[in-house]
């Protein structure tokens, strides 16, 4: 590294011109002549993220250029990607005009958070996209697709029709946020979420919920309560049922060829007379099962406290079965 280096360095930390040539042993109109060429701004103290390039790794590209090296010469003698080297220097103006510390300096600005909103920074271009939601009646698509078509090398018109939408439902005062839903041809109010999954896909039918256990089901301190559940392998080729008893955990393991809810039901039903009986009196539970794409149907037959057990069990496995 340059001694002429560690003065701009110097500088852009907040030290003067005579301090800063002083630490780097250079004289005073050595510095303030690369400082003026260099553009050094003051930067300031932060923690970059892991990976990220440094000021030191920025010069190093300045001094390439210098020399006429390639971006690939640059990333090998930094050991970085040489996709790494020309986003870079594209970003900070290409080769004719990049600086490090100006390159620095953009880098500690774009990690400050929370950043702020495009139509704090770019005013004019808020009140052009108010003024053709007003008068033509364009969608956010269209705006933004019509400023990048008549400002295809002017990124500052550039914004995304999200971006827009965030800026209405979001971002704008009531008044406006009405006014301006009220250009949409959709007339909508509130923006729907796009890409998201909706509440209602996967819905089991009749689902009984597990918080609709009964409590001496849920507190596990009588035993004779079993759950249902399914396992499933990877990649989803394989699948095993389980009973489980809630109290002494005591399970099954009951073999599945498939997922169907039919081919589930049929399993069950032919094992769950396996079950032991507890409380020592002998009662037996059995079961008949009508399946369903979406939902098995359990209609449990026994004695006394069995039928509610024989229940408990066709609850959970109409809820985790389904496929």
């Amino acid at each position: 590294m340059s001694t002429v280096f560690v003065g701009l360095r110097a500088v852009s930390r907040g030290l003067t011109l005579p301090e800063a040539a002083a630490v780097a042993g250079v004289s005073v109109n050595t510095l303030w002549r690369r400082v003026s060429e260099q553009s050094v701004p003051v930067l300031r103290d932060r923690t970059p993220r892991v990976n990220a390039l440094t000021l030191e790794e920025r010069e190093e590209i300045r001094v390439g250029i210098e020399k006429g090296l390639t971006d690939s010469q640059i990333a090998v003698r930094l050991g970085r990607h040489r996709g790494t080297i020309g986003r870079e220097i594209t970003r900070c103006g290409g080769r004719g005009r990049y600086r490090a510390f100006i390159a620095q300096n953009r880098a500690d600005d774009q990690a400050r958070r929370p950043q702020p909103g495009w139509i704090e920074q770019r005013p004019w271009l808020w009140n052009e996209v108010q003024a053709l939601l007003r008068t033509t009646k364009w969608s956010p698509e269209q705006i933004s697709r019509r400023f990048r078509l008549e400002h295809p090398d002017e990124s500052e018109w550039w914004v995304s029709h999200e971006s827009i939408y965030q800026a209405m439902f979001v971002q704008a005062k009531p008044e406006l946020r009405k006014e301006l839903a009220a250009c949409l041809r959709s007339g909508r109010v509130a923006r729907r979420p796009h890409g998201r999954v909706s509440g209602t896909v996967g819905h089991i039918a009749n689902m009984v919920n597990i918080s609709e256990r009964p409590p001496e089901v849920n507190d596990r301190a009588v035993p004779g309560h079993w759950e249902g559940d399914l396992i499933i392998g990877l990649n989803g080729k394989s699948a095993v049922a389980t009973l489980v008893e809630r109290s002494t955990r005591m399970g099954m393991l009951i073999k599945l060829e498939n997922r169907t809810a039919e081919h589930v039901a049929a399993q069950i039903s032919a094992n769950i007379t396996r079950l032991p009986n507890e409380g020592g009196d002998g009662a037996k539970c059995g079961a008949k099962f009508a399946a369903t794409p979406h939902v098995i149907y359990i209609e449990v037959t026994g004695v006394r406290s069995e039928r509610k057990d024989c229940a408990e069990i066709a609850m959970m496995l109409a809820k985790q079965a389904c496929i």
